[in-house]
Parts: structure tokens; sequence; C-alpha cells
């Protein structure tokens, strides 16, 4: 067996109380952060507020208090934030300015001590971040101060106040003094800079004493365990002897957990010498039966093997031999099924065939009939045709004498004009004739617009006229065609027919032989029963022969098997035996 790689309790212990030393000392570092931060905070927030008592103080509350019965930007305002701007850069402030309340929910900005007029806020500018709540102990006559708060306008910063009293005491506004955030953070960062180090290195130093302490004492007191280690590792590789001088030459001092430990492994390395001199002994006696019940069975096996074999050849043949009159059998059964199914279906089919013959003389009749209907439809359509033709060369006709009317108007009404101007050449005395000459004239254009109204309509006749031929000309085309089509279908019927005579015969044929062949097959199928049945009580009876016979054998590969593997353990016992020196 692959003997995992020794590990070492000592530097385990020590690891272990180096990792809770290193978290204690950290915890401790974390503290001591946190509360340097909070203290140095708490220490910003008193200056702050010691810087506002200072300002507010500095501040004369006559000039403060007429300031706020007119605040506006007149000189009293630019004294007051001269005066707050020159505080603001002594103390190095981001802002030093007045608040007033305006009702119980806001407060306004009154004077910004800024360096320049123009950079201050409006007069009554409400704040962004502080709110009535937070000064609303100064309105008391206290003092407040804000933690760190983040503005939208101005950054992050800190807030102190300061009340700013009357002579009677009366508080007549509130002094406010921002201290910018990065200054906390700075001092911050100075404090933990200066004693972080100083802090790292005692606490190393703590370490290394603590954990030397710690080496020397594990040193001292584990030193019994390896001793008692090697004499495992003796007992694990069969030196019982060399293992049980190593005990007996060693004597833990100490009465703890490891002299008991000690005590326990010497009487455990007597005890097992012991049972392994009674084992050896036993051992060879095994060894010795387990041979002579291998021999035997071994013998017993082949034996039982032997016989499974041949039952069970008997009952395969049996088996192959039933399975087979049952498959003919079956194979019977459905032809039987089959010869009925198509001695039913060829009645199916002799009396569809009646009925298609029947329906065939029919269709015969109705071809016949539709070809004489087509024939007397292709003589109409050839009159049609014949009478369109002769309309279309009427119509010519009527075309020709229009053509000839409309060339006599035309005439006339040139002979009218003509017979105008002489009548006006007259004067007077063809007056009569003009008369007469201007109503031919009328009566010459009536016919010519009568005459080409008559023209549009013989010229639509004749086109319609011709169309109707066109038409006529293919419906007479169709008409063949369908004629010749009805011809050939009729024929296609006559050879229809009598192809379903002669199927109609044949199908009378097969029904006659299927009611031979299903009388045979009855006989067959019962005669295939019989055999198939015997052949089944001969497999059952072969069947409980093999299987008692394939159950003794499965016996004797069990007793086999467990001989074998007695015989096994057997090796494997003198193998072990071998192992150990007594």
């Amino acid at each position: 067996m692959k003997r995992k790689k020794a590990g070492s309790l000592k530097r385990t212990v020590i690891g272990l109380v180096t990792a809770l030393l290193i978290g204690l000392f950290l915890l401790i570092g974390s503290f001591m952060y946190i509360n340097t931060k909070k203290a140095i905070e708490q220490t910003v927030r008193e200056t702050a507020v010691l810087h506002a008592e200072r300002i507010a103080e500095s501040i004369d509350p006559e000039v403060y208090s007429d300031f706020l019965e007119n605040p506006k930007k007149d000189q009293t305002y630019e004294k007051l934030r001269i005066q707050l701007n020159d505080y603001r850069e002594k103390i190095g402030a981001m802002y030093v300015y007045t608040l007033q309340a305006d009702g119980q929910d806001s407060l306004g900005i009154m004077v910004d001590g800024m360096e320049k007029a123009e950079d201050a806020v409006a007069i009554g500018e409400p704040t962004t971040a502080t709110g009535y709540k937070d000064v609303a102990a100064v309105f008391e006559g206290e003092t407040a101060a804000t933690e760190i708060v983040s503005d939208p306008d101005y950054g992050d910063y800190m807030s102190a106040f300061a009340p700013i009293k009357d002579a009677s005491g009366n508080v007549v506004g509130v002094l406010g003094v921002d201290l910018e955030a990065n200054i906390v953070k700075t001092i911050i960062q100075n404090v933990m800079k200066n004693s972080i180090p100083l802090l790292i290195a005692g606490l190393l130093g703590a370490l290394a004493l603590l954990l030397g302490i710690l080496f020397f004492f594990l040193t001292k007191r584990l030193n019994p365990l390896a001793r008692l280690n090697r004499a495992a590792a003796l007992v694990s590789n069969g030196n019982i002897h060399e293992a049980k001088e190593e005990t007996q030459t060693f004597q833990a001092a100490s009465n703890d957990e490891i002299g008991v430990l000690s005590g326990s492994i010497q009487t455990m390395i007597e005890t097992l010498e012991g049972m392994l001199q009674d084992i050896q002994l036993h051992s060879v006696e095994v060894r010795d039966q387990s041979d002579s019940l291998y021999k035997m069975s071994h013998h017993m096996k082949e034996s039982s093997s032997q016989i499974a074999v041949t039952m069970e050849e008997m009952a395969t043949a049996t088996e192959q031999q039933a399975e087979a009159a049952a498959g003919i059998s079956e194979g019977m059964n459905r032809f039987s099924s089959l010869v009925l199914e198509t001695a039913e279906q060829g009645s199916a089919i002799s009396g569809s065939s009646n009925e298609v013959m029947q329906r065939t003389r029919e269709g015969e009749k109705l071809m016949t009939s539709a070809i004489d209907q087509m024939d007397k439809t292709h003589v109409t359509v050839r009159q049609s045709v014949q009478k369109v033709t002769e309309l279309e060369a009427k119509t010519n006709e009527v075309q020709a004498l229009v053509s000839f009317i409309s060339g006599v108007a035309d005439q006339t009404n040139l002979l009218a004009l003509n017979a105008a101007i002489e009548a006006a050449r007259a004067g007077d005395a063809g007056k009569g004739f003009a008369v007469v000459a201007e109503e031919v004239r009328k009566l010459s254009d009536q016919v010519s617009t009568s005459v080409q109204g008559i023209q549009r309509i013989v010229q639509s006749v004749n086109e319609t006229t011709n169309e109707v031929a066109s038409f006529l000309e293919q419906g007479l085309q169709q008409v063949e065609e369908s004629k010749n089509g009805l011809n050939q279908t009729g024929a296609a019927f006559k050879d229809i027919t009598g192809e379903i005579h002669s199927m109609d015969d044949a199908i009378k044929k097969m029904q006659s032989r299927l009611q031979e062949v299903l009388t045979r097959q009855s006989e067959m199928s019962n005669a295939l029963t019989e055999v198939a049945a015997i052949s089944e009580q001969n497999a059952a009876g072969i069947e409980e022969v093999t299987a008692s016979a394939e159950q003794m054998n499965h016996l004797a590969e069990v007793t086999q098997s467990q001989v074998d593997k007695l015989q096994v353990m057997s090796g494997e016992l003198d193998e072990l035996n071998r192992k150990f020196t007594l």
C-alpha cells in the first residue's frame, strides 16, 4: 500500500497558533484604526465648535441685530462678511457664515464670509445639506456639530454651529463653520503613518517571541511521539520483535496522554505477537484441508457440467422441434385466415365486378347518346358559321351603299354651296333660290350626319360579326375535337367492357379454387396442432430434467468457487504470516 507523506503535528500546531495570533493582531489593529479615526473626528469636531464659539463671541450682537432688521448688502453686511472671511482664512475653514431660521423646516444663509463679495451667496439662500434639526439646539443656546456630510454643491465637509447672543443672552443668530473633510482624512493618514509602523513592529516582535516559546515547548513535549511513531512503523512492516524491543527501551516519563499512549502501544504489540503465533499454527491446518477439498469439488464440478451440457442439448433440440411445429401450425392458421379473407374478398370482388359491368353498360349507352348529341351540335355550329359568314357579306354590301350615299350627300352639299353663291350674285332675284339652296344644304348636312351614324353602326355590326365568326370557328374546332375524343372514349368503353367480362369469369374460377384450398387447409391445421401439442409435452419434461441438472451444476460451481476462495485466503494467510518476524 502506498504510504502517504508524513505530516508534522508540531508544524500544524505552530501554523494554527500563528494564524490565530495574526487574526488577533489584525482584529486589534482594526479596532485601533476605527477608534483612532473616531477620536480624530471627535477632536476635529470639538475644535470646529471652539472656532465657531470664538467667532460668534467676536461678532457685535447689536451690529448683527441691526443687519437682521434690514437684511441687505450694505456697509454693515460688508463689515460682517470681511470679519467672517478673516476668521475663515485664519482657521483654514471652507466656509464661515451665519444662519437664520426660515420657519421650522429650512435655514437661510444671511452673511457668507467669502473673500470676494461677488462669490458670496445671496442673503437668505437656503442651505443644501444642513437642516433645521441639525441646529435646533443652537437656537436654544447650545453648540452643535455634524458628521462628515456629502453636499452635492459644496462637496464633503464637517459643520460646527454656535449661537450669536446679545447682551441679554438671547440668541439672535447662528454662526456656522464648515471644515473640509480632506483635513480629517489628512490628519488620520498622518496619525496612522506615524503609529502603524510602531504597532506592526511591536506585534511582529510579540509574535516572534510567542512562536519561539511555543516551538521550544512543542519540541520537548512531542519528542516521545517520534519514538512511538518508529515502533508503529516497525509493526506495520512486520518487525514485531524489533518493535517490542523499541518500546521496552523507551518509557515515557509523563503521565499525560502521550504516556498513556506509550503504555497502550506496548500492550498492543505483546497481544499482537501472541495472536500471530496462534494464527501461524492454524493456517497450516487450513491449507491442508483446503487442498483436499479443492480436489473433491473439482471432480464433482466436471461430472455435473457434463450432465448439464447433455441435458441442455436435448432440451434445445426438443424446444426447436416444438417451436417448429408451433410455427408451422401458426403459419397454417395465418394461411387459413388469409385464404378465408381472400375468399371473402373474392366474393366482394365478384359483386363489385357485376356492379362494374352494369355501370359499364350504362356508361356505354350514355357515351353513345353523347356522341349523337355532339354530332347534332357540330351540325348546328357549322350552320351558324355559314349564317354569320353570309351576314358579314351583307354587312359589307351595306357598307358600300352607305359610302355611296355619303358621297352623294357631299356632292349635294357642294352644289348647295355653289347655288347659294350664285343666288348671292343674282341679288334680290336670287333670294328665293338662295332659300332653296340653304334648305338643300341643311338637308345634305342631315343626310351626312345620318350616314355617319349608319356607318358607325354598320362598322360596329361588322366588327361584332367578325368576332362572332371567329368565336364560332373556334367553337366548331373545339366541337370537332370533342367529337373525336368522344369517339375514342366510346371505343375505349367497348374494350373495357370486354376486359371486365374476362375478369368476371376469372374471379368466379378463383373463388371456386379458394373453397377447395380452404377445405384442405383445415385438415392440415388439425394434424399440425396435434404434433405441436405432443412436442410441447416432450419439451416440458426435458426442461424439468435440465433444470435439475443445471441446479446441481450451479451448486457444484458455488462449492468450487468457495473452495477456490478458501485456497486463496489460505495462501494470503501464509503470505501475511511470512511478513511478521516473531
